[in-house]
Formats: structure tokens, sequence, C-alpha cells
């Protein structure tokens, strides 16, 4: 035992299994977690006690230690020094705080990277090099024993402190350089393409399609990581493959900790904190996990406050969309700054209002990056909770009373999902790596769900992110903006969901390749063909926006994308179908022909339009779906520029309360509200009955009114 006899960590173990990975799914975290990341190793000794004071003050119930500290718990090979840790954990466990630790092998000590075999290679053949990090090749077994070895000397040294009730894996996998063609790499690419063909060369010549320019391999053994450029352009077939390869390495070398640490002690959480490239975090990566984690920095939208708003919400749903809610590592609280760029630092009303949407839509806990700001090293101004010279001002009280604010509220959103009423299809990895090795230069599925997303996050619609085999149960209105990878599995619960009354509309392009990677023989769309009731008679691309035809919508007109297709009603289909939208003019022969058609099925329509939805086109048909799903927003007649997004106990979930009220547990059903107003003036709106605000202490009416940047959290027991 490490703490004071009066101090109640908290539990690490979750209460229970949060079930099957999807959007809607809980954390399972024992309490909502607040805090910061820290690095103790950055100063001197005698500062822990001081920092550990204001941590107290602030409510701080949760820190990250010891992801880039390698170097100083084994500063030479075998001779491990984690004295100091357990000091300044058990400096944080006498106040109450609870410790996260992570897996160090992001940044390797100077002694692991002096074998250049252990390093990552470019594209270029290239080597990394020591001094900055992520330079080490997941692949190399020389590198994954070190890391595993480091892993089990933390695990066997922490495996009974109290105060330590989970893990973080690495750091930020495939941030800033995801590929590697190091040898360790091409001998693992090698047995990886031997055991997913069964052994058969022939199997894998099909799959990627090798008798295009005489590229057929006759073993095994004649396998390479492909190289853009060297001479010409690759395989995407090949590229996507081993884009796959990659995600899977990553996933093995995070296993291998993840085998360590529950074995170590089972009653540990652990987590990773992404999102980046070819990483299929709905794959063994994720499924590993106990949840996911994601590092929040909104300020990287560039500057205009909407902007910043919609591309956090998109990309708290895209997140979300992986498997389920999420904890957040490191979120913004100030500028952050690598050269060449610094970010802007937010105000306070800013900052807040950035981590209560980052809760709105998922976070189940956040610690704020970083704790203090550090005089040297690749992030001088990525500004901390404290400033560098360790004196706590404006960031250190916003910080103080929002910890304050999630003390007293925070554990309200456990076992809460998200409200999706409309939802992009989003967070496959497969389709993204595949339009990654041929995208044509046309707008990526991601881009074009961001436009889509954006127009709905604005117009106050509940609107989230889902994968197309994730749960669609309660969402009336479901965007395929353009994926021309699409999976054959997917079509049979989509045509049941739109029987039952959904709406599913679809972008050009999309399942005109197969997964893997090549083009279809059948006619596009493809599998899809049946449920829309529609053929591509003929497609064409064209660069300028005058060349392209156009098409409209109730009066609302908009240029095709560079992409656009002519469509034919299916003769199966004809009395179920009906043109919504024709093609004129432009460049092109086929004006005239349909452009937007819509099928009936059952209880539901899907709409098919002949070109990728980008913001023009989405313009012009977005508002005819919406109606058709009888969208309504969450907050009725609120103003432009105010967000309501909900939180609730979804019946699944309320079942589960249920049963340990029977035990004697409390039922507790909960339905949150959060309401963001980014305009600068006032904003009046009108709540359900019966609502109370919870992060603060004020009554209200049913009419409230938000300051200028203002936010509120209410409980409203009638919110659907």
């Amino acid at each position: 035992m490490h703490q004071d006899p009066d101090v109640t960590l908290p539990s690490a173990h979750p209460p229970a299994t949060p079930g099957p990975l999807g959007h809607y799914r809980p954390t399972a975290l024992p309490r909502f977690f607040f805090g910061a990341a820290y690095y103790p190793e950055y100063w001197a000794e005698d500062q822990w006690d001081r920092h550990a004071d204001l941590m107290a003050e602030a409510k701080v119930s949760l820190v990250r230690l010891a992801e880039f500290a390698w170097d100083r718990m084994e500063p030479t090979p075998g001779a491990f020094d984690l004295d100091w840790l357990e000091r300044a954990v058990d400096g944080l466990a006498k106040r109450n705080i609870a410790v996260m630790l992570c897996t160090p092998t992001a940044a390797p000590p100077r002694w692991v990277t002096a074998d250049r075999t252990m390093l990552r290679v470019d594209e270029n053949d290239r080597p990394m090099l020591h001094g900055s990090r992520q330079h080490a090749s997941h692949a190399h077994e020389g590198f994954r024993a070190l890391g595993r070895r480091v892993t089990e000397a933390m695990a066997e040294r922490f495996a009974k402190h109290d105060a330590v009730v989970g893990w973080q894996t690495d750091n930020e996998i495939h941030c800033h350089f995801s590929q590697d063609h190091c040898e360790a790499v091409q001998t693992a690419f090698r047995a990886w393409c031997e055991e997913k063909y069964g052994g058969d060369i022939a199997a894998l010549n099909a799959d990627w399609g090798l008798a295009f320019w005489s590229q057929t391999l006759t073993s095994f053994e004649q396998v390479d990581t492909p190289r853009p450029n060297r001479p010409t352009h690759v395989n995407p077939s090949h590229q996507l493959r081993y884009f796959q390869f990659l995600s899977d390495v990553a996933a093995t070398f995070q296993a291998e900790q993840v085998a360590i640490l529950r074995t170590a002690n089972p009653a540990w959480w652990v987590t990773h904190n992404g999102t980046f490239h070819h990483i299929d975090y709905r794959g063994k990566f994720g499924q590993d996990l106990d949840f996911f984690s994601d590092d929040v920095y909104p300020m990287f939208a560039g500057a205009g406050e909407g902007d910043r708003a919609a591309w956090q919400a998109y990309r708290c749903d895209t997140v979300r969309a992986w498997t389920g809610n999420f904890f957040v590592p490191e979120h913004q609280n100030g500028s952050g700054s690598q050269e060449p760029y610094i970010l802007d630092t937010p105000t306070p009303d800013e900052f807040r209002q950035m981590a209560l949407r980052t809760v709105a839509r998922g976070a189940d806990g956040m610690l704020m990056f970083r704790w203090r700001s550090c005089p040297s090293g690749a992030e001088l101004y990525w500004q901390g909770v404290l400033d560098h010279d360790g004196r706590p001002r404006s960031r250190y009280a916003a910080f103080k009373s929002l910890g304050h604010e999630f003390a007293a509220w925070g554990d309200e959103v456990l076992g809460t999902s998200v409200r999706v009423d409309v939802a992009i299809a989003g967070s496959d990895q497969t389709v993204t790596d595949g339009v990654a090795a041929y995208g044509m230069g046309l707008d990526k599925p991601r881009d074009l769900g961001g436009v889509v997303h954006r127009d709905l996050f604005e117009s106050g619609y509940a609107v989230g992110v889902v994968h197309p085999s994730d749960d669609l149960s309660d969402v009336s209105l479901y965007v395929v903006p353009g994926w021309p990878l699409f999976d054959p599995a997917w079509v049979e619960p989509l045509t049941a969901w739109v029987r039952a009354g959904g709406v599913l509309v679809i972008g050009g392009t999309t399942a005109t390749r197969h997964m893997n990677n090549q083009v279809t023989l059948d006619t596009a769309p493809g599998v899809l063909s049946e449920l829309c009731g529609i053929r591509v008679a003929e497609f064409a691309k064209r660069g300028t926006v005058e060349d392209r035809p156009t098409l409209s919508m109730e009066g609302r007109t908009a240029p095709a994308t560079a992409w656009f297709e002519g469509l034919e009603r299916r003769a199966d289909a004809e009395d179920d179908t009906e043109v919504l939208s024709r093609w004129e003019g432009g460049a092109w022969t086929g004006a005239g022909m349909p452009a937007v058609v819509v099928r009936r099925l059952g209880a539901g329509r899907v709409v098919y339009a002949g070109t990728p939805l980008d913001a023009a086109v989405w313009s012009a048909l977005g508002p005819w779906c919406v109606s058709a799903a009888g969208l309504q927003p969450v907050l009725p007649g609120a103003p432009r520029g105010v967000e309501a997004v909900e939180r609730y106990v979804r019946p699944a979930v309320m079942a589960e309360l249920d049963a340990a009220r029977s035990q004697g547990a409390e039922r507790v059903d909960r339905r949150l509200l959060f309401v963001l107003n980014r305009n600068a003036e006032p904003a009046e709106v009108s709540l359900p009955a019966g609502t109370r605000r919870i992060d603060r202490d004020e009554h209200i009416d049913e009419r409230f009114t938000l300051p200028p940047h203002g936010s509120a959290v209410f409980r409203c027991p009638s919110c659907r």
C-alpha cells in the first residue's frame, strides 16, 4: 500500500462490460477523470509537491505519467530505475490523485537506436534518426523485445500500487510518420502475405491484379513493400494490402504490451490515444483496448471560431464512430507549438466551451495537455496549465474552475450515449486506405463527410458519424457521401434499415470498387444497384466547373463535382423509383439524363445522386433529404450558432441499471443537454419542461438566455 489511510482512490476496474464496439458504447469508467499530462522528469524533485498541491486544489483526479521517460527508467540496457517514478506516484496518491501510466516505447533511448536495424525507413530508403520520436520499427523483433521488457518492469513495479488505475499504450502510433520499409518490415510483409493468402501465390496475384504491367509473382520471397514513383505508379491493391499490413503490425506491437499489463493486474484499464493513418481502430487494435482515446486540439482547425467548432465536432464524432465513447489523454488548454507553427491560445470561455463540446460528443473524461510548459525540446511554446516559470495564472484559473465543475457533475455522463438522429458514414480504414492508394485527385470520403456534417451541425440537428455495419436503429437519415469501396456485407442490414423507415442518401462513385481496390465488373453502383434501383449509364470527369452539368432540386441549383454520372432506372424498380433531377448543360453528352433518383422501399427511401456530395451538391439536395427524414433540430428555434447536444442512457444500458437496482444499486435515468453559444451576443433558447441546470446552481425558466460565448449543461428528463 502506498497511500495515506484516509485517502480513497477510485477503483481501477470498470464496473461493467461496456458491450460490443459501436458508436453508442459507453466506456464503463468508474468515474469522470479530470487532470493533465504530467512530466515530473522535466522538473527538480523539490517542485513535485507544489505541483501536486496545485493539482489537488483544482480537483484533479487523474494524471498521465511516463510516456516519454524510457531513458530515465532504463538509462542503460537492463538496468532499471523506477524509484523516482514511484515517488512521483506516491506524491499524487497522498492527494487522492490517481495515475495512468504509459508504456514509453514511442521515444526509445539512444542506446536502443544505436542498432540502426531498428530504425524505420521511409519510401526513399532514408532511415529515421534519433532525436525525435516514433523512429523505431514496430516490426523489428529486437525493438519489440525491448518494449516488452520495459513494460514488464513497469507493470511488475506498479501491479499492486493503489494509485495506478490504468495505462496508455505507447503514444499516438503512426502520428507524423506511418510507413516503414526497413528490412524487418520486408520480411514481416512477406510472411503476412503468405499467411493471408494461405501460401498460394496465385491467390495474391489475383487479389492484386498483377497481370497488369507484367507484375506477376511466382513466390512470396519476391514480395516487396510498394514505393511510389520508383519509377512510376504503384498497384493500388498492393498499396492497400501494405497499409492493412501496417495496421496489423501496430496491433501486434500493442497487443504484446496489453497482454503484459493484463497479466500483471487484470483490474487495470488499458487505452491508446489516436487517431492516425493506416490503423484500423475497429479491428484488433481497438478490440484489445477497454476503450479508445483521442487527443483533441480544436485550434488545429485554423482561424474562425465556427470552423473550429465544426471541425472539433466532426473529429469527436468520427472518433466515437470507431469504438464508442472515448477518453481524452490530451486536450487543448493553451496554444500549441512545434516549428513552424503556433496555434491560437483559447480564451477562458473558449477553453470551457471546447472542453464541454468534447464531453457532449462522447468523452467520458479528459486530461489537459500539459501540466506545465516545457522550456526545452521541440515544443517550446506548447502552453501548459502552468507557464514555464510554474506560476499559476489565467489558464490555471480556468483549469481549476473546470476541475471543480466536473467534480460536481462529471459522473453524470457515465453510462450515457450521444444522441444521433442523422449520421454520416465514416471510420472505415479499408475505404480510407483504398482511396489513399488511388484517389484520382477527387475529394476524399472523410472530406466529403465533413462538408455534410458541418451543414447539419450548423443547422442544429443531432448529427453524428456511424460506420455502415453499426447500429442505425435510432437514426432517421444516413448519408454515404461517396465511398468507392463498399463491402457487400453492409448492404443487407442497410436494406432492412431502409425498409423500417430510414432515408439513405448515397453519392456518386460509391460501390465502384471491391474491397481489394479493384474496379467491379458489375455496372455501378455494383452491390448497391438493386437497393438504389438504378444503374450508372455512363460517367465522366471534368475539372473545370463551367464544363460540368448542373442539377436542380426544388429551385436550388448546383454544379456536379469533378466526377458525375448519368443514371438510368432499373427495369425491376421502375414502379418504385422517381427521377428528382436531371443533368443540364455542361460539356458532356449526358444532358437530360437522370442526376438524382429516389426509390421507395418499405417505409423508407433511398436517394442516389450521380456525383459525390460536396458542399454545392449537398446544399441543393440536403433540404429535401432532411424533410423526407422528418428531422427536427435538438432545440427547435434556437439561433444559428447555438449548439445543442444530448447524451442519454439507452434502453440496453437502462436494462443493466435495472438489474443492478434489483441488487440494491441506484437506478439513474439521465438525459443531459449541452447548450453552447458560439455567438458574440446573447442567445435565448426554449428548454423542455422539468429541465434543471447542473453546471451552475441557479434557477432557470423554460426560456433561458446564454451569455455571449456562454455554455450550460442541463439535466433534461424529457429531451427526446
